[in-house]
């Protein structure tokens, strides 16, 4: 991350959870990292690669090499599946604190990533757990009370049931896919 405050959320995590010693963080940029011989098992991004669309192949060659052979990537990225849920979005005030260049991964960035790694366990989440975020229910989860917690919970199994529903799909709003190399096409 580039971020040195993050990493030591990180660290402090990591610590709690009794995993220190089995995590490594790198403050840096992850380009500077893709020169080195070092790979890693997991790849974690939350909400990385919809800043760096406009070079989308080149930083998924550079997580390639940063990959180890039986590695995983795992993504956490907002999307938007479909052109009329784009056009609904611009009649609900909702403000935004992004940045002028972002948009959420759209079905053709997913095609792109989907030629360089293959996806497993992809899941969607939409307006419901959206609306949980919004309302700070599962913001600080680990350290909210039980209560918080199971309604947060709730909330994101009724959002999983409903994403299940092909008919709802393109109302999804985050998605979280695990990567791993592509077999080999022949």
């Amino acid at each position: 991350d580039l971020s040195a405050g993050a990493i030591e959320v990180c660290k402090r995590r990591a610590d709690e959870l009794n995993l220190a010693r089995q995590a490594t963080f790198v403050c840096a940029p992850f380009e500077s990292l893709a020169a080195g011989a070092q790979r890693f098992d997991v790849i974690w991004t939350c909400a990385f690669l919809h800043h760096v669309l406009d070079r989308l192949p080149h930083v998924l060659g550079l997580f390639d090499r940063l990959l180890a052979d039986n590695g995983r990537i795992i993504f956490m990225e907002p999307v938007r599946l479909s052109e009329w849920v784009k056009q609904a979005r611009r009649l609900v005030p909702v403000e935004s604190a992004g940045t002028p260049d972002e948009r959420p991964l759209e079905t053709r960035d997913i095609d792109v990533i989907w030629k360089s790694f293959s996806f497993h366990d992809t899941r969607l989440f939409g307006p419901v757990s959206r609306a949980v975020d919004r309302l700070g229910i599962s913001a600080r989860y680990e350290y909210a009370p039980p209560f918080r917690r199971r309604l947060a919970d709730a909330g994101y199994r009724l959002d999983r049931a409903v994403m299940r529903h092909r008919i709802f799909r393109p109302t999804a709003m985050i998605m979280v896919s695990r990567l791993s190399r592509a077999a080999p096409h022949l």
